[in-house]
């Protein structure tokens, strides 16, 4: 071989080299590198976040304290309507309502796969009307969700101070 042809033969030797380096070592480290620069910067997104909801650890806790006592642990329906008749009946004698008629029921709706059950109590009270409007007060602001569904006042007598109230009463759980 001639010098000239060695030398193109090193030339052409040290290229190939190269370009095999190059596709067989440094492009797949070069890739690697950029798969671990982008979970870096993802997991960095994911540390701001974090952070974020840290940062808001006391406000979370301060409303979870505070709605907290509106969930309770799931009873037997037996249990979950003797509840709210206990409640509906305490505040009804709390304001001197008399309970002419009491009739519990259990509804339940599936609605787009998520079932409710409705606790349902229609009653029939008598009362005066600062009675009545005391006991539903009180029944809107106990630390419990409870809904009154319907209410119909008539005079219990013609002339008379004492109202007829029909009342439909509802808590609901979501399962």
């Amino acid at each position: 071989m001639s010098s000239r042809e060695r030398t193109l033969f090193y030339v052409t030797l040290i290229t190939v080299g190269f370009f095999l380096i190059m596709r067989f070592i440094i492009s797949p480290m070069r890739d690697k590198l950029s798969t671990l620069n982008s979970q870096i910067e993802q997991s960095k997104q994911e540390i701001d976040n974090d952070k974020t909801v840290l940062s808001r650890e006391k406000a979370i806790n301060d409303k979870y304290e505070k709605y907290k006592e509106y969930f309770r642990e799931p009873k037997s329906d037996a249990d979950m309507l003797g509840d709210l008749i206990k409640t509906v009946t305490e505040l009804a004698n709390n304001w001197s309502l008399v309970i002419v008629s009491n009739k519990p029921a259990i509804e339940e709706k599936d609605n787009k796969g998520v079932k409710t059950k409705y606790y349902v109590v229609s009653m029939e009270t008598e009362g005066k009307m600062n009675q009545l409007v005391n006991f539903l007060y009180e029944l809107n602001t106990k630390k419990r969700i409870i809904y009154i569904e319907k209410i119909e006042l008539s005079p219990k007598v013609k002339r008379s101070d004492t109202l007829r109230a029909s009342i439909t009463i509802y808590e609901t759980f979501i399962q």
